[in-house]
């Protein structure tokens, strides 16, 4: 088995790195975040935590990674389906298919974890170099006892939710499933009707006013600024929903006589409806840890949002990338009927870079709108 092991992560060297730098990150993130909030300076504590930004932030970052854990673990299992479907079919039992992804897993952590830790203790110094240049103090942050236990009791839970994620993979799925993967079903989401076509217009303009408006009152009204993130937020999901999407199917209708054009479109359509939850969690971390930067003027709490900040935005878009890969990895197919109906591999190659520069360009400029307020 150990042998096994090692072989399938050297022929996957590719989401074992994405798996390995997810979990790099993810530790040196939590382990610099609580050594600066629980330092002196700062003093956020566990047993008596305050409804303050650290705490919030501190329960937020916990829940993101999480999330974050299950689209790369995702990722990582979904091309060892096959191989666990063989190995139960030549005589593994569901434990040893749980032991041989929880091998894989903990070889990973090992490798990721030491790293992570390196990697906060490097980033330190610059941490006290933005707050000595924020604060005009000789503050310094430094390890305390506190900070290094909850940081490896928050790391601790990390991987027990990593190798509990890997479990469940293995013991819900039999050979037969593991075979054949039953595809993501994703509906087309249905336009709000209220009173016919004027009905509609109304609904679309409600929704538009719902997703800007909040961005102006930024302007106007400080401490209105989590309320109004909130309410923007949820227009921006209806906007998608009623507007973006069925403006897709507009355009593909008008398009009839380019085959790129529609084949593109099509594609990129697809990738908002997989991609929808990893698109909104990438927006909504954005949106509110900005949020929180512009209501503090606490130079301390604005590093500790920083960090988040920085830290979410690079988990979060590899989540993105993640689940990105996961539906393309299935396109194989789609791709060879569309040479048998004769596209050439210069269009294919169009097509591809296309809708790639549809899905990012879509996710940088809705994180810029929403942001722009700020």
């Amino acid at each position: 088995m150990i042998k096994d092991v090692f072989n399938s992560l050297m022929n996957d060297k590719v989401r074992t790195f994405f798996c390995w730098i997810t979990f790099t990150i993810t530790s040196m993130f939590i382990f610099l975040f609580f050594t600066v909030a629980m330092s002196d300076a700062v003093g956020v504590t566990m047993i008596r935590g305050k409804s303050d930004i650290p705490t919030i932030l501190m329960v937020a970052s916990v829940i993101l990674c999480s999330v974050e854990i299950v689209f790369a673990n995702d990722f990582f299992i979904k091309n060892k389906a096959k191989s666990l479907a063989v190995r139960l079919v030549c005589g593994a039992t569901y434990t040893q298919n749980a032991s041989y992804l929880l091998l894989q897993t903990v070889l990973i952590l090992l490798v990721a974890l030491p790293v992570g830790i390196i990697g906060g203790l490097c980033a330190l110094p610059l941490v006290n170099v933005l707050l000595v240049n924020m604060m005009h103090t000789d503050i310094e942050i430094t390890l305390n006892f506190q900070s290094v236990l909850w940081a490896f009791i928050v790391l601790g839970y990390v991987i027990f939710w990593t190798l509990l994620l890997n479990l469940s993979f293995s013991y819900r799925n039999s050979a037969a499933q593991l075979l054949n993967p039953n595809g993501l079903k994703n509906p087309q989401p249905k336009e709000l009707n209220i009173g016919g076509k004027i009905g509609k217009v109304f609904g679309k303009f409600l929704h538009i006013a719902l997703w800007i408006a909040p961005i102006l009152m930024f302007y106007y009204q400080k401490q209105l600024v989590l309320p109004c993130t909130f309410a923007s937020l949820a227009g921006y999901v209806l906007v998608l929903n009623d507007l973006f999407l069925p403006f897709l199917n507009t355009l593909i209708k008008n398009k009839i006589s380019n085959a790129e054009s529609i084949v593109s479109i099509g594609f990129f359509r697809q990738d908002l409806k997989v991609l929808r939850l990893s698109l909104m969690l990438f927006i909504v971390s954005g949106t509110l840890l900005i949020s929180m930067l512009t209501s503090t003027d606490n130079p301390i709490y604005q590093v500790l949002v920083l960090i988040t900040y920085i830290s979410m935005n690079v988990l979060l878009a590899m989540s993105i990338m993640f689940k990105f890969a996961n539906e393309v990895s299935d396109r194989k197919l789609k791709f060879k009927t569309l040479s048998h109906i004769g596209f050439l591999d210069s269009a294919k190659s169009r097509i591809i870079l296309k809708e790639v520069f549809y899905l990012y360009l879509l996710a940088m400029s809705q994180q810029l709108v929403d942001n722009s307020g700020f």
